[in-house]
């Protein structure tokens, strides 16, 4: 093996970490955009971890960048379907909840003007994330209508249909609650 080259996985994984980390430091700062950037570079050294795919979706969900937002998070469901069942407390992305409502009302007056799938993919994620099962399958059905052949709104709509299922208060054996953007 030539020299250096058994280092290289260990160099991708502290850049990878670095990056990581440089991102949720800088959203919890509120600085959504430079995290965004960092969780970019992340994804250089794990381009298949669902994870940092997912924080980079919910930083440029913080930022307003919902169509992004959207892209991001169904890529972070196709590289792994467990991602639409993880739970994750998306308000904890603002300095407080004005600011989480602000956001989701603007998120509304989006979906509301383009009626464009993707934001209603993004609002069913949000919807899910509160806990509103009912409102979010009712959201997720429309996307699906619109986008019948798209996995990641199937795979979050199971994960809705599932919670529907439970009784409340109960968290199926797939599902966790994960920081927004902690690793596995």
């Amino acid at each position: 093996m030539p020299a250096g080259e058994g280092d290289s996985g260990t160099l991708d994984e502290q850049q990878f970490g670095h990056y990581l980390a440089k991102g949720e430091k800088l959203l919890r700062a509120g600085q959504y955009y430079r995290a965004a950037d960092a969780f970019d570079s992340a994804r250089l050294y794990a381009p298949t971890n669902a994870m940092v795919h997912a924080a980079k979706s919910h930083a440029l969900f913080a930022a307003g960048e919902f169509m992004s937002s959207a892209y991001f998070l169904s890529r972070a469901i196709k590289l792994s379907p467990a991602i639409a069942r993880a739970r994750i407390d998306l308000s904890g992305l603002f300095p407080d909840k004005k600011r989480f409502e602000q956001r989701l009302a603007e998120l509304e007056r989006w979906q509301e003007r383009s009626g464009q799938a993707e934001l209603l993919f993004v609002k069913g994620y949000v919807l899910y994330q509160q806990g509103q099962y009912e409102q979010a399958r009712e959201v997720l059905v429309k996307a699906d209508e619109k986008q019948p052949q798209a996995e990641a709104i199937d795979a979050l709509l199971a994960a809705v249909e599932a919670a529907l299922k439970k009784p409340a208060g109960v968290e199926s054996s797939g599902s966790s609650t994960v920081e927004p953007t902690k690793t596995p």
